[in-house]
C-alpha cells in the first residue's frame, strides 16, 4: 500500500496516527464544560471560536485505562464531513508517512476497538492504529447529539 501522510500520537500507551487532511490543529488542554447525561468517552465541550467542539477521550477505545484529563495533555482537532472533534492525546510525535497494513494487530482488536479504528500500520517497528476520523466524530453522545438528549444510545 502507498504511504500516507499521519500525525502520530500517543493515547495512554497505544501509538495512534490520524490522517492530516483531517487534522485542523493542536491545543494545550483545558477543562472542558461537562454535559449531563454523556457516555464516559465524551468529557464535554469545548469553546473554540464559538463553536461548541465535543471533547473525546478513546483510551478505553483503543485498550488503554480511562483516567482524568492531565494538564500536560493537548486537543488535537480533528475534521470530518464537517464535524470537528477534540480528540485527548498525551504526546505527539509529528508527522510521518505510514502504509496500513493487512497484518495481525498484535493482539485482537476489541469490537469497541473497531468503531474507531480504520486500519492499523507500523512505526520503528511499533504497531500504529491508524483512527478513522469520521467514526470518532460519530460516536454516540458525540456531535450529531440532540439538544436535550442522553448520551446513551
Amino acid at each position: 500500500m502507498v504511504p500516507k501522510s499521519y500525525i502520530l500520537f500517543r493515547i495512554g500507551e497505544r501509538l495512534c496516527a490520524a490522517d492530516l487532511q483531517s487534522t485542523e490543529r493542536l491545543l494545550r488542554a483545558a477543562a472542558p464544560t461537562p454535559l449531563p447525561e454523556s457516555p464516559a468517552h465524551l468529557l464535554g465541550v469545548l469553546n473554540l471560536e464559538g463553536t461548541l467542539i465535543p471533547v473525546v477521550d478513546l483510551r478505553e477505545y483503543v485498550g488503554c485505562v480511562a483516567r482524568e484529563l492531565n494538564p500536560d495533555d493537548r486537543f488535537l482537532i480533528l475534521e470530518s464531513g464537517g464535524k470537528r472533534t477534540a480528540l485527548v492525546v498525551e504526546e505527539v510525535l509529528g508527522v510521518q508517512e505510514i502504509s496500513m497494513e493487512n497484518g495481525e494487530w498484535g493482539a485482537s482488536p476489541s469490537e469497541t476497538a473497531r468503531k474507531v479504528v480504520e486500519g492499523v500500520g507500523k512505526f520503528d517497528g511499533e504497531p500504529v492504529l491508524i483512527l478513522d476520523a469520521q467514526a470518532v466524530a460519530s460516536l454516540p453522545g458525540g456531535p450529531d447529539r440532540n439538544p436535550g438528549q442522553g448520551g446513551s444510545s
